[in-house]
């Protein structure tokens, strides 16, 4: 096998394409307070749980850039005369 190809590994009976696996670290700090009760509830997988919560905020956070410029072009368009229900109306009778 060449060192480019890409072979698919198993974990925890889940074929992952390694290729695709790429992660990077960001460390945040926490409040010794915050961390104890954390080391306190080891039932919890706090790394995917954090994980989950960041990118749910990233794509959250990501839409509203994304709507909000999206405003911002519509406010920057010419209003249209015509209602959408005269050109649906022009396009049926053009048939």
């Amino acid at each position: 096998m060449s060192q480019t190809e890409e072979f698919p590994i198993t974990v925890n009976s889940y074929n992952v394409n390694k290729s695709i696996m790429s992660t990077a670290v960001y460390s945040i700090r926490l409040e010794d307070a915050t961390r104890k009760m954390m080391d306190d509830m080891s039932d919890v997988n706090w790394q995917s749980e954090i994980r989950q919560m960041v990118e749910d905020l990233v794509r959250e956070k990501k839409k509203q850039r994304f709507l909000a410029k999206a405003r911002e072009l519509r406010q920057k368009m010419k209003p249209i005369e015509v209602s959408a229900a005269e050109m649906i109306r022009v396009d049926r009778d053009a048939r």
